[in-house]
């Protein structure tokens, strides 16, 4: 957590290119975490220790090229970053061969990841305190304030409403795709989360603008695709019902992100907080629980 916290009071300035030795380090001392873990559990599962070698190696692999990273300046050092990324979420595909021989509990992987989204949805909460905190109360906040807060509860009940009964196909396919489609999912939870920001921060102005309207529409039209592909691997409730509504409703907020320009911003919360709403209410009532 230490390490995390490092890497976040950075960030700022990484994307303004200073300070990015410092979240360089960060990162592979939180990576060095990890693969004394990974040694750890080599030590501790004689039968799982091929998969343990392979990740292990990889992520050795990718922590020393993030070390190689401070050998160049910015923006290259960016880019030294990026193929270290693109090693490290390349090795769970190339690892099916030995998942099929140590397979993946089927049962804790959507607990794990539920968990992961749990946090980044609170950090959409987060931002919707912070944002209020400081801004002067004025109508348009405060409206746009609880029209943000009501799109997030919406979304958080699209995705935990039926989490719990989530269980996956005993295959490796079923188990990489699930967890690759969390990872679009959680970038549009984050967007969102900015965007909520902004939407408060503008709510007075005559639009929001396409910049915030992106993270904010754009997030949840992400992260409602990504839901699909989620639920497209798993055995629990009517799935064609399920992601038609979810598309249906991932094309209309890709209209309102086309127009805009032409609706305020709290109209522009309101209609998103209600098409999240109508989805929510169209699956309680017309999709019961498997």
């Amino acid at each position: 957590m230490l390490a995390i916290a490092a890497m976040a009071v950075q960030i700022n300035d990484v994307a303004r290119g200073v300070h990015t030795a410092g979240f360089a380090v960060a990162y592979v001392v939180l990576r060095s975490f990890m693969l004394g873990l990974y040694w750890r559990a080599c030590r501790a599962v004689p039968e799982a220790r091929p998969l343990i070698r392979f990740y292990g190696g990889g992520y050795s692999v990718g922590a020393a090229i993030w070390l190689l990273s401070l050998a160049f300046d910015t923006p290259a050092r960016y880019v030294v970053w990026g193929i270290a990324l693109v090693l490290e979420l390349s090795l769970p595909p190339l690892s099916t061969r030995l998942h099929r021989r140590i397979p993946t509990s089927a049962s804790h992987l959507p607990e794990r990841w539920a968990l992961f989204t749990l946090i980044v949805l609170g950090e959409a909460v987060v931002a919707v305190a912070l944002e209020t905190s400081g801004a002067h109360w004025r109508l348009a906040s405060a409206t746009a304030a609880v029209l943000g807060f009501a799109a997030v509860a919406a979304v958080w009940w699209l995705y935990f409403d039926r989490q719990a009964g989530v269980v996956l196909r005993g295959t490796t396919l079923s188990v990489v795709v699930y967890s690759y489609a969390h990872l679009p999912l959680l970038i549009g939870l984050a967007a969102t989360s900015a965007g909520l920001r902004l939407l408060i921060a503008r709510a007075g102005d005559d639009h929001l603008g396409a910049g915030p309207s992106a993270a904010l529409l754009g997030g949840v039209l992400l992260y409602l695709v990504s839901l699909v592909a989620t639920r497209s691997v798993t055995v629990t409730g009517p799935r064609r019902l399920g992601v038609s509504l979810k598309l249906g409703a991932a094309a209309v907020i890709l209209a309102l992100l086309l127009v805009e320009a032409a609706i305020p911003p709290v109209a522009l919360a309101g209609a998103l907080a209600l098409v999240l709403a109508a989805v929510v209410w169209v699956e309680r009532t017309m999709m019961p629980a498997a």
